[in-house]
């Protein structure tokens, strides 16, 4: 991704996240429903908006959900690549990773954005302390589907402690994202 595209994807993101919540997918991500549309061909929210027309509004809350939060990891792949100790994986159709820290083939990851699960957000602020069992369910209930057991997750959490139903904003606000990866220490 070029900095041109990155600031135009920024754009429609921030646009569509206006017109959305993460709080109901309708359903949990499958192999299934994703078999029925090849989100990762869709580039823009106009082409998805023409690519789901005929789809149920079930579905069609699904596939936008799935597309708005797989374009934010690329841009976040983006975001971690500005630094010079994090290459992307050069070939964009490999599935075993998204990502690769200090040119070391043991430190690749697929990025997966996500939010504090419903089971959790009673608890939090304790889960956030102690993340044990979020990763634990992460990796159990997340990991499911075609990179099952396949490979490092790198899981973005996002959590609004105001407003549950602004998780989906979270996702978007990739400026403090920007500052908060340029600011880890990539060593």
């Amino acid at each position: 991704m070029t900095h041109t595209e990155y600031t135009i994807l920024k754009q429609e993101l921030q646009q569509l996240v206006k017109q959305t919540t993460l709080l109901n997918w309708g359903k949990i991500q499958n192999d299934k429903t994703d078999a029925q549309l090849d989100i990762f061909k869709i580039n823009s929210y106009i082409e998805l908006e023409n690519a789901v027309a005929n789809f149920n509004d079930k579905d069609k809350n699904y596939f936008v959900k799935r597309w708005l939060v797989w374009k934010c990891s690329k841009c976040d792949e983006y975001l971690f690549c500005l630094n010079k100790n994090v290459l992307l994986n050069p070939q964009h159709k490999d599935q075993t990773y998204d990502i690769e820290f200090n040119n070391d083939s043991n430190l690749r990851f697929d990025i997966k954005g996500t939010v504090i699960p419903k089971q959790f957000r009673n608890d939090v602020e304790k889960v956030i302390k102690n993340p044990k069992f979020l990763i634990d369910f992460f990796y159990e209930k997340q990991s499911k589907g075609v990179r099952h057991s396949f490979q490092n997750r790198l899981f973005i959490v996002h959590h609004s402690f105001k407003k549950q139903e602004r998780e989906i904003t979270c996702v978007v606000i990739l400026i403090l994202k920007k500052k908060c990866i340029k600011t880890m220490q990539m060593q």
